[in-house]
């Protein structure tokens, strides 16, 4: 039986029946050039699988990323590729943080670091989490246990990229370290009655594990460099911005 996700204004649909299913996104005909605008980025690594007889109003497209060839198949590294706007990236440092966070709160660095986060977010009334967490294009969903695992076989989080919007539905591309022999990372569609955070705390409630879900964006400095183009912006120097004798201020002892 397939069991098909679809956006709010039907302008996207997955069929979730399967990882074989969910590799590919059905776009209605009439919002397709509009995605050049939303997400040029994602666009440049989509393609035509062929025309849709049984539906002929959508595209049925897939991608051609391929895991463990030209990207990873880990869905913060991949996450963090998408973020960068290079879906090859195999660095070490991390290049999420908490949106409602400071720049030095990168998701990823050690299991205590991410519960830092995760009890960061649920004791600050501030940012919107869990069901209603709602990422930009160019951020992800991150669910995190507010408790360490104490089996290794359980996930430490899961990282979502939203690719495109479609009025209060998300659409997201992710990897999934779990299934080592998936060869495309996964379309995904989440709406405010089937929400990222319901989806995946069943997973964390089988193991007695409470989870926090929340929005990651890129690092500041990623986001300055995509700003100017890659390039270090250099601030002149005026009269105003020279020290002088008289306005240093002595240190405290």
């Amino acid at each position: 039986m397939e069991n098909w996700k679809i956006s709010e204004n039907r302008n996207f649909k997955v069929n979730g029946t399967n990882d074989l299913t969910s590799k590919y996104l059905y776009i209605h005909k009439d919002y397709f050039d509009k995605l050049s605008n939303e997400n040029p980025y994602i666009m440049g690594f989509l393609t035509l699988v062929r025309s849709n007889k049984t539906d002929p109003d959508y595209y049925k497209v897939d991608t051609t990323i391929i895991l463990n060839k030209n990207s990873v198949n880990d869905c913060l590294q991949f996450a963090e590729g998408l973020a960068k706007q290079d879906v090859g990236y195999k660095g070490t440092a991390s290049q999420l943080q908490l949106a409602s966070g400071k720049t030095t709160d990168l998701i990823g660095i050690t299991d205590n670091k991410n519960l830092k986060l995760a009890l960061q977010v649920f004791n600050d009334p501030r940012p919107i989490h869990n069901e209603h967490t709602n990422p930009k294009i160019g951020s992800a969903y991150a669910i995190i246990p507010t408790t360490l695992p104490i089996n290794d076989d359980i996930c430490p989080y899961h990282i979502a990229s939203v690719i495109f919007k479609d009025g209060t539905s998300n659409i997201t591309l992710e990897a999934n370290a779990g299934e080592q022999n998936l060869k495309h990372p996964l379309f995904d569609i989440y709406t405010p009655q089937d929400t990222f955070h319901d989806r995946y705390k069943k997973t964390y409630e089988n193991d007695n594990l409470d989870v926090i879900t929340t929005e990651l964006v890129p690092k500041k400095t990623e986001l300055q460099k995509r700003k100017n183009g890659g390039r270090k912006t250099i601030k002149k120097k005026t009269k105003s911005s020279k020290k002088t004798k008289s306005s240093l201020k002595p240190k405290k002892h």
